[in-house]
């Protein structure tokens, strides 16, 4: 079910998923800080390779990239709405980076544009297994 929701990557975006309820408040704002010095990055290169892989991957990486993002924010109630909000961005960019990680060295998606995609949420939240 999930495989053909998310794609490859599905364990590790179920897991990224439910991690978004387990982040202390610390562990938030390390993300919306690294998020807000990074700033929303153009994702382009790893919409292009999910289209070079057909459109089917580019349904499974943008579902993966919005499940992850409503995640976070539906586990923001009583904390600060910049932070949740910045962390929304932070995990839809690392949706995006985790489902489509099997497609670096295509379609010129380079592992500089995943790391600049997982930078925040790997401040906050560490590298998803």
């Amino acid at each position: 079910m999930s495989l053909g929701l998310y794609g490859p990557q599905a364990k590790t975006i179920l897991v990224m998923i439910q991690q978004c309820d387990t982040l202390s408040d610390s562990q938030l704002e390390a993300m919306a800080d690294a998020f807000e010095e990074r700033r929303r990055m153009t994702d382009e290169a790893a919409w292009r390779a999910a289209e070079a892989a057909g459109g089917q991957r580019v349904t499974q990486a943008g579902k993966a990239a919005w499940d992850i993002e409503v995640s976070m924010k539906s586990n923001g109630f009583d904390r600060d709405p910049a932070v949740i909000r910045s962390c929304a961005w932070a995990a839809n960019d690392a949706g995006l980076a985790v489902s489509t990680r099997d497609l670096i060295g295509t379609a010129g998606y380079f592992i500089w544009d995943y790391d600049k995609l997982m930078y925040p949420w790997r401040a906050g939240a560490g590298d998803p297994a």
